[in-house]
């Protein structure tokens, strides 16, 4: 915006500053009739609809409406009848995990836990399965509360894992949203991004908080609004606080007229990341290092940012599940991409490589060599999320049975296990006139085991020689690390319950080499084993969850990955433990 003359110093005097106190929580100009948006709770009742989930949030309502109109897939209630830490986006048909899922779960452990979920998790499966704990329609755990709202704590969660879309409706949903701060500042920070600073400064004013947070956002829209004044006595009253935010303070500044600021470094928030835009200052690198996913997603899709940060922060938001793979392409499509832009982005290259050859023999080639260097790299999963498409566009044909393995295991790691088997079955027929196929067809048949178990595959009926045929297989190709990689491959299909005779154990430790495999504590352990054995489930994703967090190399985790997998099947989630399995298996090079 266009710099102004700076305002006139404000004599600062006790009665200024007790006025400036009151004045500096008034709604902004203008901004004072603004409504609260209400959502559409599903009702705890057996019954749900049939109908799929909305990907957007439920319409919004004015806020005087006592039961406002369902969206699709929701059903509501009066809004008196609802609990407010009940509320939820999906019931049992939306892949919610029931209504029922804290029953014999203290509210204490629950409120203890929930804020240790991880905010990232290099596993999309758990990063799904955590979103549905959180937006599931459950009736809340029984104890007394200790001054928490389990209502602010999920949507807080969600918010951390970069679905700020999803936390805002989920208090949307809840008759509670206009009486936290907590719950207003989700509101506040999602239009924010969204570029609706009018929409955000109308939430802001009506909060009545005096916290840092809130007395910056009122500083943000009285500057915004072009109330100098006010905001330059806001920044005041900060100051006196010891407020730690050069960043903030800075480009306040600069929208009262200082155009010899110096930004610093500071806090990678949301409200940082409106004033950057406001001001039209660019972003800089350190922004897009430590800001969450969020608004690293908010950065990616900013088209006034630099080119080499957007695809930066696209990727880090791609893969902690901010940004969709498709808006990551998207990116990738929509930019004109210079040479030294492409070599500075491994992904971006390998994705853009392959796709520019559309004979298939070059193009399966090209995802080979795209697939390799991002295992090597460690950014296997996200290639392989980009280039799944591009994988699709191929037949799985004998001249291309040498690509067999590799495909089969991104379309795994993908959800396309359809089409993994149909490669698989090319690999079958291949195997006796192609070594590769014969290969392939060795190291790929655990996987699919892991992936389909007793699925009515006659192909993949359990054979035991099969196992010792992959275990020789790896021992010949990565002798360092194959009792790993078996390790890791026999836990998963013993979490499975697959007939594995009692010896392979023991002839595993006696081989075994390097590095012992990492414990789970000892009260995860048996913390999560009773909330299984009871057939808790939201307790048990919870510590679940928490428990995945520690997995880092799955080879040297396969202790916790089983036990993670086998506590998922036991309280009837069975999809989600082969998924999670599988993903484990294929991320870890088997």
């Amino acid at each position: 915006m266009a710099p102004r003359d700076p305002p006139p110093r404000l004599i600062r005097v006790s009665i200024a500053i007790s006025a400036a106190v009151l004045l500096l929580f008034a709604p902004p100009p203008g901004l004072a009739q603004a409504q609260q948006p209400v959502g559409a709770p599903i009702k705890l009742t057996p019954r749900q609809p049939d109908a799929a989930p909305p990907e957007q949030p439920p319409p919004v309502a004015p806020a005087t409406v006592e039961s406002p109109p369902a969206a699709p897939g929701i059903l509501v209630e009066g809004l008196a009848d609802i609990d407010g830490e009940a509320v939820g986006l999906l019931g049992p048909s939306q892949g919610g995990l029931g209504a029922t899922m804290w029953a014999g779960t203290p509210r204490s452990l629950v409120e203890n836990l929930l804020p240790r979920l991880p905010a990232s998790s290099p596993f999309r499966s758990a990063q799904d399965l955590t979103r549905r704990l959180l937006l599931t329609a459950a009736t809340p755990p029984a104890g007394p509360a200790r001054n928490v709202s389990l209502l602010a704590l999920r949507a807080q969660q969600l918010e951390a894992m970069g679905d700020i879309a999803a936390a805002s409706a989920l208090v949307d949903a809840s008759p509670d949203r206009q009486s936290s701060a907590d719950l207003a500042r989700l509101g506040f920070e999602r239009r924010l991004l969204a570029g609706d600073v009018a929409g955000a400064c109308a939430v802001a004013g009506f909060v009545a908080e005096t916290s840092v947070y809130w007395q910056q956002s009122q500083i943000f829209c009285q500057s915004i609004s072009g109330d100098s004044d006010f905001a330059s006595l806001g920044l005041d009253l900060l100051r006196e606080q010891a407020v730690d935010d050069p960043p903030f303070f800075a480009l306040v500044a600069n929208l009262a007229g200082d155009d010899g600021f110096a930004l610093g470094s500071g806090p990678a928030t949301p409200l940082n990341f409106a004033l950057l835009m406001a001001t039209q200052t660019p972003v800089p690198a350190w922004f897009v290092e430590t800001a969450g996913p969020a608004v690293l997603a908010a950065v990616a899709t900013a088209p006034t940012v630099d080119l080499a940060l957007r695809l930066q922060a696209g990727e880090r938001a791609e893969q902690a599940g901010a940004l969709s793979t498709a808006q990551l392409a998207q990116l990738y499509s929509s930019v004109n991409v210079s040479a030294e832009q492409v070599a500075a982005t491994p992904l971006a290259a390998g994705f853009l490589a392959a796709r520019e050859y559309t004979v298939p023999a070059a193009r399966a080639e090209a995802l080979r060599i795209a697939w390799q260097q991002a295992r090597a790299q460690g950014y296997y999963p996200a290639m392989a999320r980009l280039s799944v498409d591009l994988l699709a566009e191929l037949a799985p044909t004998t001249s291309l049975a040498w690509l067999a393995a590799d495909a089969i295991r991104v379309l795994l790691l993908t959800g396309g296990g359809d089409r993994a088997l149909a490669w698989y079955r090319l690999a079958r027929s291949e195997a006796a006139f192609d070594a590769d196929a014969a290969q392939a067809e060795i190291a790929v048949w655990p996987l699919l085991r892991l992936a389909f178990g007793d699925d009515e595959q006659p192909m993949l009926a359990w054979d035991s020689s099969r196992i010792d045929a992959w275990l020789a297989v790896v021992g010949q190709q990565d002798p360092a690390a194959a009792n790993g990689r078996a390790a890791l491959l026999l836990a998963l299909l013993a979490a499975q319950d697959q007939p594995l005779r009692p010896s392979r154990w023991g002839e595993l430790v006696a081989t075994a080499e390097g590095p012992r495999a990492t414990l789970p504590e000892a009260a995860l352990w048996f913390a999560l084993s009773a909330a299984a054995a009871a057939g808790r489930r939201g307790e048990t994703v919870l510590l679940s969850m928490i428990a995945l967090a520690a997995v880092e190399a799955p080879q040297r985790q396969a202790l916790i990955l089983a036990l993670v997998v086998t506590s998922l099947r036991q309280v009837g989630l069975a999809a989600d433990a082969r998924a999670l399995a599988v993903e484990a298996a294929v991320m870890a090079g088997l």
